[in-house]
């Protein structure tokens, strides 16, 4: 996608607009957004608007009191390991990390594994979460942490590289993710990571980015994406009236 709107250009379409809006973060996570989209036309006249980045969709909420019909939609974050604060309790939330982990809830996209995808899957899992877990730790003891760095940056063969091996002892953070992986993993890590597996060189049938995405979210419906699209249905029709 192009250049996203400023601040001002946002509040300007914003008060203009006579369509209820969504106005959500974007980047990757957009074209998600676009299929929600499609199925609120079948009910609804409505518009999603990406911002660009949370801090913009954090600032025009805050300054929201000259929009109408305007409804926010962000990814939960890091406040899915804490809990979202009080001034933000208008806005929309996903349930798990991001709305990547929304649509991964369940893992049923993993009952496309064969024994060989499984087992890979497994190994490049507990490796990358144990990395995570650790980066986790740091950075709720205000040490300096990075949560994105990439399971391809950090796994060598399914296994952690030397020098990302967790410098202390995470198991009780290991154990927390692990348990709830597809809501609590940074989603975008998660689908790197499946990706790795269903579109290695080895595979004889291969996926890409997008075919994943798209198949998650049209045949393998999670609980919590149907949430968020009901939440997000609620909120029009209030805004409607």
């Amino acid at each position: 996608m192009g250049k996203y709107l400023t601040e001002e250009e946002l509040f300007s379409t914003l008060q203009h607009s006579h369509l209820p809006t969504i106005l959500v973060e974007g980047k990757d996570d957009l074209k998600i957004y676009r299929w929600i989209e499609e199925e609120l036309q079948t009910d609804f006249e409505v518009d999603i608007l990406p911002c660009g980045c949370r801090s913009v969709l954090f600032s025009v909420y805050q300054n929201r009191s000259n929009l109408k019909n305007v409804i926010f939609v962000a990814d939960k974050d890091i406040y899915v390991y804490t809990s979202v604060p009080e001034k933000y309790s208008d806005i929309i939330f996903t349930n798990g990390y991001s709305i990547e982990n929304d649509l991964y809830d369940g893992k049923r996209i993993e009952t496309i594994f064969n024994e060989q995808d499984a087992a890979l899957f497994a190994k490049g899992l507990d490796s990358y979460v144990r990395y995570y877990a650790y980066q986790l730790k740091c950075y709720f003891n205000n040490l300096p942490s990075c949560l994105k760095k990439s399971p391809q940056e950090v796994l060598h063969d399914y296994e952690l590289k030397p020098e990302f091996m967790p410098e202390s002892d995470v198991q009780d953070v290991f154990e927390y993710i692990i348990n709830k992986y597809d809501l609590l993993l940074r989603g975008h890590s998660l689908f790197q990571l499946l990706n790795m597996v269903l579109c290695r060189k080895a595979r004889t049938s291969k996926f890409n980015t997008d075919a994943v995405y798209e198949t998650c979210y049209k045949f393998l419906e999670s609980s919590s994406m149907n949430t968020l699209k009901q939440r997000i249905k609620d909120s029009l029709v209030k805004a409607i009236v």
